[in-house]
């Protein structure tokens, strides 16, 4: 019949694959994605830096001192004046024995 409607198919969430908006180039961003609250905008300094935080935060969770400080490091790039990633990059120092490096 020539009045058929096309079969239609579900979308499944691997189907759909989702980018992200170019960065500040001062923030190495590679490989972390950052999720927009909303399409076609920037996230702001302090989304990517509340992101790289709670992804420090996990690792620090994990055990996982040098990749915590690895996304510490990118909060501090992104948010300098903001503490909390300083204060857990220096706990992770401690972790790693390296109290030097925890109090610099």
């Amino acid at each position: 019949n020539a009045l058929e409607e096309p079969e239609v198919k579900p979308v499944e969430m691997e189907d759909i694959k989702l980018e992200t908006a170019p960065t500040q180039p001062k923030a190495d961003l590679s490989g972390e994605g950052v999720v927009l609250s909303k399409p076609n905008r920037m996230p702001t300094r302090e989304e990517q830096y509340q992101k790289f935080k709670e992804q420090g935060n996990k690792h620090v969770g994990a055990q996982e001192y040098k990749k915590a400080l690895n996304c510490y490091a990118k909060c501090i790039t992104l948010c300098p004046k903001l503490t909390p990633a300083q204060l857990n990059s220096a706990l992770c120092h401690l972790k790693l024995g390296d109290n030097k490096k925890a109090i610099s």
